[in-house]
């Protein structure tokens, strides 16, 4: 999986998962550009959270396909908890490893944390695969 930086805001970048970090004191709080992504289906990211008990816990998950609306094929909510090195990491990996399951070769990942290392560490984490006996054709 390909990971990049970038200050484009997320809901321009083309990628195949848009992953939006949210910790657990601020799903109400999101940014405008953030609470309008699902505004195309009728309703905005903290009430479709709320009406599938996404709770924002470490590592907690919750996606929905875009169909063409974002330049992203797909947006995840992803829970950060408390926004600490080790819940940034869970979150990330658990994004590395949704991708990874989905056959998603690049996603964006917006958590607005400085942690970046621990982000870095949890997405490789998440996306690994161990296969040393397999060869080239099989992997």
């Amino acid at each position: 999986m390909d990971v990049h930086f970038s200050d484009a805001t997320p809901t321009s970048v083309e990628t195949g998962l848009l992953a939006i970090g949210v910790s657990t004191n601020d799903l109400e709080a999101l940014p405008e550009y953030l609470k309008s992504i699902v505004g195309d289906f009728g309703t905005d990211l903290a009430t479709a959270a709320s009406n599938d008990s996404f709770t924002a816990k470490t590592a907690a998950q919750l996606s929905f396909a875009t169909f063409g609306r974002l330049a992203a094929k797909r947006v995840m909510l992803v829970g950060t908890g408390d926004g600490s090195q080790d819940s940034l990491r869970q979150a990330a990996g658990a994004v590395g490893l949704a991708a990874r399951k989905n056959n998603i070769e690049d996603a964006c990942l917006h958590f607005g944390a400085e942690e970046i290392s621990a982000i870095i560490e949890g997405i490789g984490a998440g996306n690994y695969k161990y296969q040393p006996y397999k060869n080239e054709d099989s992997k």
